[in-house]
């Protein structure tokens, strides 16, 4: 029987499928006509706990669960993980470790310069500003024409990081500015001229999507609690009145020739041009 990869991310749990982010239920759309070819994927980011959360660079890793979930579910693809720690112990004949800060530029580069092309690019690293942005301009070259940059968890930066790093606006601010004018003073405009389209997702369209994911599965919630784990009343209240409240100010807002401020994105795929 085949899965889906909602499914399969829950039996490696990894925190992309529908009782946390939700975010495979927008891949498995996205890639499933790619499911059986011999793709290249790169996921930045391969487990939790690294600096961003206060555990060192040398920490110990004991699994790869979002690798061996993309494994599973393109079981042709070569599949390359970048991390700050050492995930090389785990290297296979599919999946080959590049160890990388993605706060320098000069190691990104190093990453480029392998001459791979990804069908795919993950970005799950620290989540940190400067460190999406440097990502995204560095190795968004490596895309092929087609090709996806996923950047995730754009609602939770680290705040000692967003401290201590080059001051850039948040990366949900910048791809406000490529969709809504085509380009950001923040992004090279070799970049923003390779961008075919660019999809964003709040937290609010990713928890119904999650919802509807899990009673359709017939999941079965906890107590007072839906089966994405979300409270059963009051979140979806605050939702509701914060999305007639953004409603509200945008009318305000283009009433009175104001910019309006980026949406609660939470995670964004930007497509490379086919002619690029």
């Amino acid at each position: 029987m085949q899965h889906g990869l909602t499914a399969i991310a829950r039996n490696y749990g990894t925190d992309k499928g529908a009782l946390e982010h939700g975010y495979t239920i927008v891949y498995d759309l996205l890639l499933a006509p790619m499911r059986y070819s011999p793709v290249n994927i790169m996921e930045i980011g391969l487990s939790r706990g690294g600096p961003e959360v206060g555990y060192s660079a040398d920490r110990a890793v004991f699994d790869i669960p979002s690798v061996r979930m993309w494994h599973d579910f393109l079981p042709h693809a070569h599949i390359y993980g970048v991390d700050i720690s050492d995930f090389s112990d785990f290297a296979t004949d599919w999946f080959t470790f590049l160890r990388a800060d993605c706060g320098s530029a000069e190691e990104l580069r190093n990453i480029a310069n392998r001459g791979v092309e990804f069908d795919i690019i993950v970005d799950d690293g620290s989540h940190a500003s400067f460190h999406q942005q440097l990502t995204l301009i560095e190795l968004f070259k490596c895309l092929k024409p087609g090709g996806l940059f996923i950047i995730e968890d754009l609602t939770w930066q680290p705040s000692e990081y967003e401290q201590a790093l080059p001051r850039v606006p948040k990366t949900a601010e910048v791809l406000f500015e490529l969709c809504e004018f085509g380009h950001s003073p923040h992004i090279p405009e070799e970049i923003s001229n390779q961008i075919a389209s660019l999809l964003i997702f709040d937290e609010d369209e990713l928890m119904r999507m999650r919802r509807r994911y899990n009673l359709l599965t017939k999941d079965t919630p906890r107590r007072g609690h839906y089966a994405d784990g979300t409270t059963t009343g009051a979140q979806h209240m605050r939702s509701h009145l914060r999305r007639i409240f953004e409603s509200l100010q945008s009318v305000v807002d283009a009433t009175l020739g104001r910019r309006r401020s980026a949406p609660r994105t939470k995670l964004a795929v930007i497509q490379k041009a086919f002619n690029s």
